[in-house]
């Protein structure tokens, strides 16, 4: 690296070392102009530098998560070119002063509020956004990890509402049952006894307790199997 971090209080060189982005790692700390700096930011840890350059801390497997605290993080610095053409000449510095300087009997005390858990208005504002995809389903979609799980999504959903789906007969094939925090759910296009529902136009009924209720339709094409001769 060609820079040294110090503790100016006690005159004392520190451990660092920097980050990079595993798309554009060289090995060189050689920050952008982009607006993270090319996420070349630096590390200084609260270690007393030795003399000698240690390994790389990416190579030990226990130092490969940051948020695990098993090096001894104390500042991140991200570091910046204001334009291309910036030069970091030998000399330059950067030196952070603080005004209260912490000592080590500080205490802090936070307090918190509940977050609110369920937003009625808002939960209503999002049924006009459900949407099916893929919508139309033409043999399989990018949610599929193979032929034998098929996926189609309902998204932009509330907490808890409950889907029913129905053919153009007016027929109820299946009912989905959803409580949980995410905003979507999947529909693996198997009736309510487990076999694969038929090509066709199905009608979506949502029904969300305390927000409302929405419907909608989505086409499906499921693939034909062909049976050949010899």
């Amino acid at each position: 690296m060609p820079f040294t971090v110090f503790d100016l209080d006690a005159n004392q060189q520190k451990n660092a070392a920097f980050l990079e982005s595993e798309a554009t790692a060289n090995g060189q700390w050689d920050p952008s102009d982009a607006g993270n700096g090319g996420r070349e930011c630096v590390w200084v840890m609260s270690g007393n530098y030795s003399g000698t350059t240690p390994d790389p801390f990416f190579l030990a497997a226990a130092n490969k998560d940051l948020l695990s605290a098993t090096l001894p993080l104390r500042y991140e610095f991200f570091s910046r070119r204001t334009d291309p053409a910036a030069v970091i000449d030998a000399g330059d510095k950067v030196e952070f002063v603080a005004s209260i300087p912490a000592e080590p009997t500080d205490q802090y005390t936070f307090s918190t509020t509940a977050p609110n858990t369920f937003n009625a208005a808002l939960a209503k504002g999002e049924l006009g956004r459900v949407r099916a995809v893929p919508n139309p389903y033409f043999a399989h979609s990018t949610f599929e990890l193979n032929r034998f799980n098929r996926a189609l999504k309902f998204t932009h959903l509330p907490a808890r509402c409950t889907i029913r789906l129905f053919n153009l007969a007016g027929d109820q094939v299946r009912v989905i049952e959803k409580n949980d925090a995410t905003s979507e759910v999947t529909w693996d296009l198997n009736t309510e006894r487990g076999l694969p529902i038929g090509s066709g136009i199905y009608i979506f009924h949502i029904d969300a307790p305390g927000v409302g209720s929405t419907t909608g339709k989505v086409a499906v094409f499921m693939e034909k199997e062909r049976l050949n001769n010899f």
